[in-house]
């Protein structure tokens, strides 16, 4: 598998997890889709959603959490997180503005996300920019 602007958090320790997603949150002027799990859906959508990202100096990154349960203690300090936080065992992946604001949530009882409901979760992210 080829991803050129997806950064794969480490799965053997929390910690080391924990500070690459706050630094890519909260550090980096990013908009970002996280996926969470290892599923076949969650490869999927990592794959179609890094075809997705644009030029290197365009803000949409991917994110993949393979281990969803290391990453939810920075889930819960980001803003408008309350439905993410309530189905986050049954979420596949949600976007993220430049203000660390969850814009859209994708759940694995969810249709599996195609090209157009990947660009509306990164459109849905970058309603911040206008």
């Amino acid at each position: 598998m080829s991803l050129f602007k997806t950064t794969i958090l480490p799965t053997d320790s929390k910690k080391d997890a924990i500070d690459m997603l706050s630094e890519l949150i909260f550090d980096e002027p990013l908009v970002l889709l996280v996926v969470l799990g290892r599923s076949d859906a969650a490869q999927r959508l990592v794959q179609r959603a890094d075809k997705m990202t644009g030029a290197m100096d365009e803000p949409r990154w991917v994110i993949w959490a393979r281990r969803p349960n290391q990453i939810e203690e920075v889930v819960a300090l980001l803003q408008n997180n309350m439905q993410l936080v309530a189905n986050f065992q049954n979420a596949l992946a949600f976007s993220l503005s430049f203000s660390d604001t969850v814009r859209d949530l994708i759940l694995t009882t969810d249709p599996e996300p195609d090209m157009s409901r990947i660009l509306e979760s990164f459109i849905k992210a970058e309603s911040d920019i206008v």
